[in-house]
């Protein structure tokens, strides 16, 4: 019976010590890279053959329309007509919304290689590029790229007026320039509602709307709604510009009034009222300003806004700010805070914090660069 034991140990034992050293031929051999040849896709754009001589070249490639946002390949065949073997030592692009690969580096003589741009222009527009092919023998084959992009979707308009409580709302249309037909639109916003009213092939109009139970005091003068198409392949965004008709802006928010006199100070008010004129808003002082009158000095019309000049008079003796409310038939619609004294810490910090408000309003809608100064 021991040597039975003995014997399992044994082979038991030299398998073990098989296993290990297999394991460490593994770990200690050296990995080859492989290759994993490009394939282009069936979409691919194939421009003309370029005749590669051995000089210095220059050709431009002229392509169809492109959507913007989505990549596309362009495949260049290059022929090497000399008797010479050539080899590509340098592809380089003038952006980073273009990618070459090649089939080979090596051009033999009288050969063709595929020589593939990946493009992915981000803009509409006119879109020109350079691509540079350098070769062993130093010469040079420079290319041109253009193309006219466009957005695969057309949403218009692109900002609408809405008036909360409006069931009929406003018409929008969503059209394909591309001519894709199965295309789905959502608003990613929640008081937005689009209800479709009619729909043909590459074209849908809806109805824009505010959302039934949103909170008309929620809703701001002006914001931007994310606005998702589903295409087949790909989902597309779009912003659109929503204006609350029932809204008034006033700028600013809060202010320090110029000292005119002894006990009288100045303002100037920007109102901005996209559902009509402004002139049925009305400045009011508050309950608590007793002893103060408020007077408007003059006015001037600047499209949707309105210029205000104010002068308030009164003892402001203990009175660090008051709070103006703006009306419209009995409403307060908005609010200014007017402080008297430049040196109020309470308006500095208000400032302050407006200020880095304002700037990150800009980063985040990709207006300004955070690492800037404000």
């Amino acid at each position: 019976m021991f040597r039975l034991l003995v014997i399992i140990g044994l082979l038991v034992f030299g398998t073990i010590e098989g296993l290990a050293q297999e394991e460490l031929q593994l770990e200690t051999k050296e990995l080859v890279p492989k290759r994993v040849p490009f394939v282009p896709p069936k979409d691919a754009i194939v421009a003309n053959t370029i005749e590669v001589s051995g000089a210095d070249e220059f050709h431009r490639i002229r392509l169809e329309r492109l959507v913007a946002s989505t990549e596309r390949t362009i495949t260049i065949p290059l022929n090497n007509f000399t008797d010479e073997e050539l080899s590509i030592s340098d592809v380089s692009v003038s952006c980073g919304c273009m990618a070459a690969i090649a089939d080979s580096k090596v051009l033999k003589p009288n050969m063709a290689t595929n020589l593939y741009l990946r493009v992915s222009p981000t803009e509409t527009g006119n879109f020109i590029k350079n691509a540079t092919i350098t070769l062993t023998n130093q010469s040079k084959i420079k290319l041109v790229i253009e193309a006219k992009i466009d957005s695969a979707f057309s949403v218009l308009p692109a900002s609408l007026v809405l008036k909360p409580g409006d069931s009929k709302g406003t018409l929008l249309t969503v059209r394909s320039n591309f001519g894709e037909q199965a295309f789905s639109v959502k608003s990613l916003d929640p008081m937005i509602e689009l209800k479709v009213v009619k729909q043909d092939a590459a074209e849908v109009s809806f109805r824009c709307m505010f959302a039934e139970d949103v909170d008309e005091s929620k809703i701001p003068i002006s914001f931007q709604v994310p606005v998702i198409i589903s295409g087949v392949h790909k989902k597309h965004e779009y912003s659109l510009t929503v204006i609350n008709e029932d809204r008034i802006e006033v700028k600013p928010a809060f202010m320090i009034a110029a000292r005119k006199g002894v006990n009288n100070f100045g303002f100037l008010a920007i109102i901005t009222s996209y559902g009509g004129k402004s002139n049925d808003v009305e400045c009011v002082l508050p309950e608590s300003a007793s002893g103060l009158t408020l007077r408007l000095v003059s006015t001037r019309d600047g499209g949707p806004a309105t210029f205000r000049n104010y002068e308030i008079e009164g003892n402001i003796e203990g009175r660090e700010s008051i709070i103006l409310n703006w009306n419209r038939s009995g409403k307060t619609l908005a609010t200014t805070e007017v402080f008297f004294d430049r040196n109020s810490q309470v308006a500095k910090k208000k400032m302050l914090e407006a200020r880095a408000s304002f700037n990150d309003e800009l980063i985040r809608s990709g207006s300004a660069n955070a690492l800037s100064e404000p």
